[in-house]
Parts: structure tokens; sequence; C-alpha cells
């Protein structure tokens, strides 16, 4: 496994999602920093000789290899049809990765290779005369490429990975979800984009990144969760019926984005950075991105930086698109510690900004209302940012596999509010819609014999509020829950696998005028999928959701609002689909 820099597969996919989509004429330079004499040795050590803490107890294969990825750093996947009643020998002690992988795959008739941080595994290839072994004495396996079958998370589960997205070059969430059925962006201009599933908006969803609840009801207008795709390893949807430990209020389903880590970047330890500059010749719009990442002894930190800053896009006509011009700023810093133990603490930050004149509606271009005072454009600053801790234990031992996260993620837009000064002229003043969500769970996953069990409680506090130069009109809402939750996971035949869960929620709600009321309800879940052939897979499932009194957006709030004695109606949703799922080669369908 070469390690004097990234294999190939990972430096393509790095540049590939630092490079933006060019108009016209452009260019761009790129440079990836190579790591220093001692973490080169480093590297070479951690692909050849180098020795970790193994410690997996025999299991079903599909958990053990799971097991072997976490603690080895590998990329490890898995077809369904080479685990199937298949169970791994016990590791433990300190030994290679090669080492460590074939005891686990002792006496399964399985072999293996590892290749630029990937585990390839399949059936031993009949030798040709002469062709039995290599050279260097391992066995010949056939050229094949496995993918995991398991059920991840729920029944309409569909998962956007680093290769995808490197595939897609996104400069904005559209491109991250072009060719994913089902999910659908509206708006051209990122900061008003808004992600749609099966048709319902992402504020009926359980939105995440990196595990923290995004609560971004700020204004119709813009972005609900404003994002640089530049950022992200990966994104899972649920559409329609999400596992219960997707979070509260998975009304429709749930979107789960991961920003970079450094595992993705390093394989062992050393140090890399990427410079890259853009420029888009329609809009003369410079984008510049910065990084660097490093590993040594544990200790891991990741930081990326993108600033792009440009002019109105020019139509096809030669005419000037107003309210189009870049002025982004983005971030994400990383700075974790792993034990030998395999204990994972972990704390991430990332921000993102935009701030520039936009359409007077941010997400249309234009609207007639009749009111001669709107102007066709006005500024609009959002500012997002996410800040998440993580424990976590990266080698589980049976029913002992914990996780506790505790996160706050916060939204703010500032526009200038207009209104008629009453002789049909303009007046303005300053306007902020904000919203914040205190966020967190503790959580257990137990290895049973054919799946595991995810159990835990979670819990959020949530505010929206908007704050203008008129106190008057000031108003904010707040919400509490806490829930606790369980989800299964189970092969408990060949090419079936099931997933089932539910949770309890209770919620404490306060409205714009300080009244109070709580209500708890409870959710429930039921997936089974089936593979009817090796490319074809039936599948089905329910679910009802419970999700309280969501708060209302900050634009719309008004102190005066009348709730009546019973208070607002809680939301819940019924959810139910079936379908067939074709899959070869990569294409799904």
């Amino acid at each position: 496994m070469r390690s004097t820099r990234l294999p190939a597969k990972q430096d393509a996919l790095i540049s590939a999602a630092w490079h933006r989509r060019l108009t016209g004429t452009a260019c761009a330079l790129s440079l990836l920093a190579g790591a220093s004499s001692l973490p080169v040795a480093a590297q070479t050590a951690a692909g050849g000789e180098m020795t970790r803490a193994y410690d997996i107890p025999a299991q079903p294969l599909a958990n053990a290899l799971r097991a072997f990825g976490r603690q080895s750093g590998l990329q490890v996947s898995l077809a369904a049809e080479l685990a199937r009643d298949t169970r791994s020998a016990a590791v433990s002690g300190a030994l290679t990765m090669e080492t460590a992988l074939a005891q686990l795959l002792a006496g399964t008739g399985l072999a293996h290779r590892i290749e630029d941080g990937v585990v390839v595994i399949g059936a031993t290839s009949p030798a040709m005369p002469g062709e039995g072994s290599a050279t260097d004495g391992s066995t010949v396996i056939d050229e094949i490429k496995v993918t995991d079958r398991r059920m991840q998370g729920g029944v309409s589960s569909v998962t956007v990975n680093a290769e995808a997205l490197a595939e897609r070059n996104p400069s904005d969430i559209a491109d991250v979800f072009r060719d994913t059925a089902g999910v659908s962006v509206g708006s051209s201009i990122a900061s008003s984009q808004k992600v749609f599933v099966n048709g319902l908006e992402e504020t009926t969803l359980a939105v995440t990144i990196d595990g923290s609840r995004q609560n971004n009801r700020v204004f119709h207008h813009n972005a609900t969760n404003l994002i640089d795709p530049a950022l992200l390893r990966s994104v899972t949807i649920d559409a329609g019926i999400a596992p219960a430990d997707a979070g509260p209020g998975a009304l429709t389903g749930s979107i789960a984005y991961e920003t970079r880590t450094v595992k993705d970047l390093l394989s062992g330890d050393g140090f890399g950075g990427l410079v890259s500059e853009t420029y888009d010749s329609n809009a003369q719009t410079f984008t510049t991105g910065l990084g660097g990442w490093a590993m040594q002894d544990g200790f891991e930190f990741l930081g990326f930086l993108n600033y792009g800053k440009g002019d109105n896009y020019q139509a096809g006509n030669g005419e000037e698109v107003r309210g189009t011009a870049t002025n982004l700023l983005s971030g994400l810093g990383k700075f974790a510690y792993e034990a030998e133990s395999g204990e994972r603490f972990e704390i991430s930050h990332e921000r993102i900004r935009d701030d520039a004149e936009r359409p007077f509606r941010a997400n249309a271009s234009v609207v007639t209302t009749g009111r001669s005072w709107e102007p066709r454009t006005r500024n609009y600053k959002l500012d997002r940012d996410n800040t998440v801790f993580t424990y976590s234990d990266t080698t589980p031992e049976g029913w002992w596999g914990p996780l506790v996260r505790l996160a706050y993620s916060h939204s703010a837009v500032d526009t200038p509010v207009y209104f008629d000064d009453g002789s049909g002229n303009p007046a303005s003043y300053a306007g902020r819609g904000a919203s914040g969500s205190l966020n967190g769970r503790v959580q257990n996953r137990f290895a049973l014999e054919n799946g595991d069990l995810a159990a835990g409680l979670d819990f959020y506090s949530d505010r929206i509020e908007l704050d203008t130069a008129r106190d008057a009109e000031d108003a904010a809402e707040t919400a509490r829950n806490i829930g606790v939750y369980a989800q299964a996971r189970l092969e408990p035949f060949d090419a079936t696998r099931l997933s089932f869960g539910g949770r309890a929620d209770r919620q404490w709600f306060e409205g714009t005028t300080g009244q109070t009321w709580r209500h708890a309800g409870l959710s429930g879940n039921a997936a089974i999928e089936y593979d009817l052939t090796s490319f074809l897979t039936a599948k089905a499932g329910a679910s009802h959701v419970w999700a309280g009194i969501p708060l209302a957006e900050a634009f719309i709030m008004n102190p005066g609002w009348s709730y009546g004695a019973a208070g607002p109606e809680v939301t819940t949703a019924d959810n139910l689909m079936a379908g067939l799922e074709f899959h070869h080669d990569g294409f799904t369908a």
C-alpha cells in the first residue's frame, strides 16, 4: 500500500470536490502537499509493518468486518451473499493490518487483499497452472467489487457517498442531489435553495449535520440549511420512513449530512494540504480554497476554508441577472484524539456565511404584488454555524458500542424590512431572524447474532426569534423535547433484512405570548427488504411519527398571536411505501 502520498483515488476525490464548475473560460490551480520525511516513514510503516491493538471477538462476519474497519482505519465493505451464515475468528493483540485481517477471516474460505486503503474480499480464484499464488506468497483472488447490502437506515435509505460526490463535482446543494431519485432542489441561487424529498420540504424532515440537529426555520424565502458541498463526505436520505434513531420530528424522513474527516485523507500518521483557485469568467468570480490536515500518535487535525467573491451573472441574451453575485465564506475545523483502547473524542466547528444583494424574495426573481414601494433587490446576510462534540468507541465489543454527542447549531438571517412610508415611497428598518438548537444524545449499540440494536436517549432545546428595530414586533417561540428510542436492524434469513423500532417523546412548548403547553407521543416504524435476485430487491415499510408542536419561522412571528385555550395542535404523519429496487454495477433504480 503506497503511502508517500495520498492514494490516487482519495487524491482525485479531494481535488474534484474543491474545484467549482466553470462557465466560459476558466482556470484552476491546485497544490497537494505531501508529508515530511518523518510522517512519510510513519505512513509507510502503517501500510506495512506498523502494528495496532485489535480486540474483535468471534461474531457474525459482517459485524466483525465493521469492527475491523473502525480499528484499522481502512474502508471495508462486504456483499451480503458472502457473509451469510459466516462467523469470524477472534482477533486480539498488537498486529499488523494484514495479520489481523488474515486471522479474522481464518476458516471462512474467503481471500483478501488491501489496496490503497481499501479491503477487497472475495472467493479464492481457481489457480491456473503456475498461478496459484503471487510472488510474495499471498493468495490470488478475483477482481471483484463488493457492496454492503445491509439495511443501514430505513427501507428507503439512499446514500450519496464520497465517490459519488467527486463524480458530481457539486458547486451547490442542487448538484449534490442531481442524480438522486425522489429528491429535488428549488432555486438556482445557493442561498435560497431548499431540498424537497418526495415533494415535501425539508422542514418536515429530521435534518442533521455531523449528527447535530438543525432547527433553521428562519425565513421561507431563504435556504433552510445552507451548506458548502466542498466540505461534505456523504449525505444519507431516508425518504418517507426514517428509523427511530434518526431523531425526533422525522415526519416525512430524514437527511444526514456528514463533513470530511482526517481519515478520509490519510491512512496513517502524516500531514497534507490543499490550495485551489478557480475563476468564473461569466460573473468574474474568484473562489479560493485552503485546506490542511494531520494525524500523529492518535491526534487528528483538519481545517478547510473556502472564499468566493464575484459579480452578477449574465444571461444568454447579455442582460445582467440581478441578485446572483457571489460573496460566500465557509470553513470547517476538526480536532480529535483516538486512544489505543479505541476511545475517540472529537470536536468540530463548521460555519458558512453568504452576504449579498438578492431578489426581494430571494427564492423568486420577480413577484408582482402591486406594492410599488418594494425594491427589486435587498441585501440578505445568512450566517449558519454548527459545533459538535462526540465521544465514541471505535472498538466496540459485543453489547458495548457507546456514543455520546453534545451539539449546538445556529442560523440567522439579517435583511431590511420594507414598508410604505404613507406616500407610496419605500422605507425600511433592520430585521433579524435567528434560530438555535442545543441538542444531544446518549446511545449504545448492541451487537446481536444476526444484526444490531441501537438504543438511547436524545434531547433538544430549540428557540426561534424575530428581532427588529421596532421592538414591539419582536417575538420568540421555544420548544424542549426529550425522547427515548430503540431501533433494530436484523438479517434473520438469507436475502432478508428487517428494520423496526420506536420512540417516545415529551415536549414542552412556549408561544410568543409566554403561554406554555406540554404534550407527549409515540412513534414507530417497520421495514423489510428481500432480495428476489442478485439485482432486484423488494421493499416495504410503514411508520407513524409524532413530532410535537413545530416552531414558526422567525419572519412571520407575531407577539400578539392567539393560540387558543388548547394551544397549537401537535403534528403527526403516517407513511406507507412499497416497491422494487434494481441495482447492478453501481446503477440503482
